[in-house]
């Protein structure tokens, strides 16, 4: 009899585990199925990216952005005197070489504004093609901009690490030199502008990163011989061209004629970031330009603005690497796992493949492979398995051990893979 016993209770376990199993099984198989449909208004090409990020976070969400707009119309647009690369670190194939940006006797490129110069059709529809980006980190340039509770000041401040802002309480001076010292850091700062007018803060972080760069500006040191004691965290008015600063600093004073409108004059750090968060808010994510993408390139039908206008910033990878900066934000923060939600473009007419076809081949003999990564620093938290790969102006892009890196352009250094570098 107890013989008898242990093998109906085997029996029993056997089919327990088996039961088990097909309910596993089944449950997998239905939750793939949901996000099937989920992903259903997505055309095929995006598909194999999306699943494979939904495999590694299963808690983001993602929305197609119908613009309904074609394709080649959009690049024939949006290829235009703003659309703008960093000479010194762009591969060759995304510069101009139209006789107004380029001289081919002396294989100069003309500057357009500071050290930028002007970008070809291929750097255009490279880095408006949104399957070019949907990876872990270049995804975030579609991140749906609104606060959220998910927020905090730790994670504003991942975003600052490295830079002059980092953990650091803010300090100017007054139109007559006085230095002074705020109670609030940066990081409160800017999460309480984020709090205040609804936007994510560490997206604010990291465009006023993309600004004014690591180590500041003269937009931001208050010591600008033309604007004393007047601040522009974001840059705004500074519109390309010589004395583009002077230009951002006039509209940060009030445009000479005493507008007070988004709190100017911005005569100390705290106004500068409360306001431009408001401008942001009012200008931008409030008027249908609700990411990053598309505050870079205006092609919502349904924004405020004309098509192709009212763009924020004429560098083709503004909004990658913004991306990029709020992705490490949220990895400092173990916050990947959380729930995020992407609206993703879709256009009309798209070739089934991404945009960098077309570089394969082309002038600047690009090369394609992958390259073991260089440790130019170690990543905190509970793993050390990760390198950092930092541009010429700070950004930071993080990999994983073995992740494959492809070269898109040159490196300037054994150290340093400037931004040709995509993970």
């Amino acid at each position: 009899m107890r013989k008898f016993n242990r093998m109906l209770i085997f029996i029993l376990t056997v089919v327990f585990i088996f039961l088990l199993g097909s309910v596993t099984a089944f449950s997998v198989s239905a939750l793939d199925a949901e996000f099937e449909k989920e992903i259903a208004a997505f055309p095929e090409s995006y598909k194999p990216y999306l699943r494979k990020l939904h495999e590694q976070y299963p808690l983001w969400e993602f929305e197609p952005f119908i613009t309904g707009l074609d394709w080649q119309t959009v690049i024939d647009n949006e290829h235009d005197d703003y659309a703008l690369v960093y000479n010194s670190t762009a591969a060759r194939i995304f510069k101009s070489l139209d006789p107004d940006d380029y001289d081919p006797d002396s294989d100069y490129f003309y500057y357009k504004d500071g050290g930028f110069v002007a970008g070809s059709r291929v750097a255009v529809e490279y880095f408006m093609d949104p399957r070019n980006f949907l990876d872990k980190g270049g995804i975030f340039q579609f991140e749906l901009l609104n606060f959220s509770n998910k927020n905090t000041v730790e994670m504003v401040d991942a975003v600052l690490e490295g830079s002059f802002m980092h953990k650091k309480k803010m300090t100017y001076v007054d139109a007559s030199g006085k230095s002074y010292t705020d109670t609030l850091t940066y990081a409160q700062a800017i999460y309480k502008a984020g709090q205040t007018y609804n936007i994510n803060p560490c997206f604010i972080a990291s465009k006023i990163l993309n600004e004014v760069g690591s180590n500041g500006s003269d937009s931001v040191s208050g010591k600008n011989s033309s604007y004393p004691g007047i601040y522009n965290f974001y840059n705004i008015g500074a519109t390309d061209g010589a004395g583009a600063i002077e230009r951002g600093l006039l509209w940060a004073s009030g445009n000479g004629s005493g507008r007070t409108s988004y709190s100017r004059p911005w005569t100390t750090p705290y106004k500068s970031i409360m306001g431009g968060a408001e401008f942001l808010a009012e200008d931008y994510i409030s008027a249908g330009q609700f990411t990053g993408y598309l505050q870079r390139f205006n092609v919502n039908p349904d924004s405020d603005y004309n098509l192709y206008s009212h763009q924020y910033m004429s560098n083709l990878t503004g909004a990658l690497t913004q991306g990029y900066s709020t992705y490490a934000s949220y990895y400092d923060m173990n916050m990947l796992n959380s729930s995020i939600t992407f609206s993703i473009p879709v256009f009309k007419n798209m070739s089934d493949e991404k945009g960098d076809g077309s570089l394969i081949g082309a002038e600047g003999a690009l090369q394609y492979g992958t390259i073991n990564v260089l440790y130019t620093g170690v990543r905190k938290g509970p793993s050390v398995d990760h390198a950092r790969v930092t541009d010429s102006s700070g950004n930071t892009i993080w990999l994983d051990r073995g992740e494959e890196v492809r070269i898109i352009g040159k490196c300037d250094t054994d150290a340093y893979y400037h931004s040709e570098i995509l993970s």
